[in-house]
């Protein structure tokens, strides 16, 4: 029997009442393998109960510390993988030293990986030097050991320099069922809508984002902004001084889908220059075009074809993104010739069944 075991932080099975795009991308994990190995189990410190969904079951692991207490996880973890047979992967998120200590000694009787899509250098980001020091330290042992492991997954392939890995890993994007990509439709907005959510941060140009639109430099488009984070207070302050922005905080999955649908293009803009770019590929922009939108964005992807999808910024400065914005604003037949091309850029890059099958190779059969 084949199985894999994914320490996540899902609250549950249902799609639906997820609010952020980790989440939704954790969902879909557990969903495509459960359709290439016998079971699926997911452990998660965020789930309250037992929930199963065919082959995929969801196990809450209550700790204490949320940073450091994995003692239940890597006993359940145990548990399940003596349970289960030797072709066993156990998938886990990051390098938290605490997490990684609880589950390496499993090696040998089941396989250890880490899908590492992001840096702890970007939660580090605008805090002071003794709390980005603090940060460091605390991650430092699990960047160490993380060569310990069998394998990593990863969104780009900088990030194998930047960890100084030595072992296989392997390049998997974010994916998406191509069969349900959606067509454009138009929303009828007199005024562009343009629409940002998720985490509010510097990376994320969150700053100069709400300065382009609040200054009326984006010609007279109107931002609604949707999500939390250290810059959530700036975002707030702008949207009280600006009619041309607005802010509803952090909402629920099914609300903020309404929200995209009302919006007429989607911002995924990035700070090229941040250490976070080593390790991220926004899983949202390949969601957002998945629903027949038109996006906004710094250059995320190497693809040939990525620049012609979208609307690209040439950097994430607030005289970059109002300028195409107002272009934007005065092109909108633009619009769906962005969607259509989004289209091909889908296929020929973040095709779900075949992306899922170089994961499930290298999980089961490389390493």
């Amino acid at each position: 029997m084949t199985s894999l075991i994914l320490v996540s932080n899902l609250p549950a099975l249902d799609g639906a009442s997820l609010s952020t795009s980790s989440d939704k991308y954790e969902l879909d994990l557990a969903r495509s393998m459960s359709e290439r190995v016998d079971r699926v189990s997911v452990l998660s410190r965020k789930a309250k109960s037992v929930e199963r969904s065919g082959n995929i079951t969801l196990y809450p692991c209550p700790t204490g510390d949320p940073l450091r207490d994995f003692a239940s996880v890597g006993d359940l973890a145990e548990k399940l993988a003596a349970e289960n047979g030797e072709k066993t992967v156990v998938l886990f998120f990051g390098y938290n030293p605490r997490l990684m200590k609880a589950l390496l000694p499993l090696k040998g009787r089941a396989k250890l990986a880490s899908v590492i899509y992001d840096t702890h250098k970007g939660a580090a980001q605008g805090k002071s030097f003794l709390k980005r020091a603090a940060i460091d330290l605390f991650f430092a042992p699990g960047l160490k050991m993380i060569n310990e492991l069998d394998g990593v997954v990863l969104f780009r392939r900088e990030a194998a320099r930047a960890l100084g890995l030595r072992i296989p890993y392997r390049v998997v994007l974010p994916s998406v069922d191509v069969g349900d990509i959606a067509a454009f439709a138009p929303t009828g907005n007199e005024t562009l809508r343009f629409l940002y959510a998720g985490t509010l941060c510097e990376y994320n140009a969150t700053r100069e984002t709400v300065d382009a639109f609040a200054s009326g430099a984006a010609g007279g488009a109107h931002l609604a902004v949707f999500g939390d984070g250290p810059l959530a207070a700036y975002v707030s302050d702008a949207a009280r001084r600006s009619p041309n922005v607005s802010y509803g905080g952090r909402i629920a999955s099914a609300q903020l889908d309404g929200e995209i649908d009302k919006a007429d293009v989607l911002l995924n803009l990035r700070r090229t220059d941040s250490e976070v770019m080593k390790f991220a590929f926004p899983s949202k922009l390949v969601e957002y075009m998945k629903r027949g939108k038109a996006v906004m964005s710094t250059r995320v992807s190497d693809a040939p074809s990525f620049a012609d999808s979208v609307f690209l910024a040439k950097d994430a400065s607030a005289g970059e993104i109002a300028r195409l914005a107002a272009y934007i604003s005065a092109h909108p037949e633009e619009i769906p010739k962005k969607v259509e091309r989004s289209k091909e850029y889908l296929k020929e890059n973040h095709d779900r069944g075949a992306i899922d099958e170089v994961l499930h190779t290298f999980l089961f059969k490389e390493i």
